[in-house]
């Protein structure tokens, strides 16, 4: 196994503007860059393979080891908490023996470049770190749904492997777990 930095480039691939929203420019993206440059963290195959659309908690798979994992990204470092989907598909999902793990991406939607990488192994990914959210109200379009966000201050700082860190990518020999 090589010790070279494990990506090509932190740069997105896409156009700017291949959507009008930001939400659905930032998933093409983030996407993108995960089918192009994402290895497997468990063990070290490259690159890790997209899963069907709408796949409910879990974006990728690694082809070699079966190692599911889930992609979330955002525009900036993340905080305390990530904004999910919804509440019922995540904690039935984490429930099970084969959860995934978590990928977070953070990116600059300036610099059209990812930030940093930090990768949640499916072992810290488990439905203690989901909080349920209020359903939406009687007038909402989606009236009832219950989304969750991910709590990332219940994570073990050990547990966040940093791959990407600042703009700078972590040698593949130090992010295996």
């Amino acid at each position: 196994m090589s010790d070279d930095p494990p990506w090509a480039s932190l740069g997105f691939g896409e156009p700017a503007a291949v959507f009008q929203g930001p939400t659905q420019n930032a998933r093409v993206w983030s996407e993108g860059w995960a089918r192009r440059y994402l290895f497997c963290p468990g063990c070290g195959a490259a690159p890790v393979e997209a899963q069907t659309a709408n796949r409910r908690v879990c974006d990728f798979i690694c082809r070699t080891c079966a190692e599911e994992y889930e992609l979330k990204s955002q525009n900036g470092r993340f905080g305390r908490k990530v904004v999910d989907g919804a509440w019922a598909s995540m904690s039935q999902r984490l429930a099970q023996a084969n959860n995934p793990s978590l990928v977070l991406m953070a990116y600059d939607r300036v610099r059209l470049s990812v930030t940093d990488l930090i990768v949640v192994p499916r072992h810290f990914f488990t439905p203690e770190i989901i909080e349920r959210r209020k359903p939406l109200g009687p007038h909402a379009r989606r009236a009832g749904w219950e989304g969750c966000n991910i709590l990332l201050e219940r994570v073990p700082a050990f547990a966040r492997q940093a791959e990407v860190e600042t703009g700078s990518a972590a040698r593949r020999a130090n992010t295996q777990h």
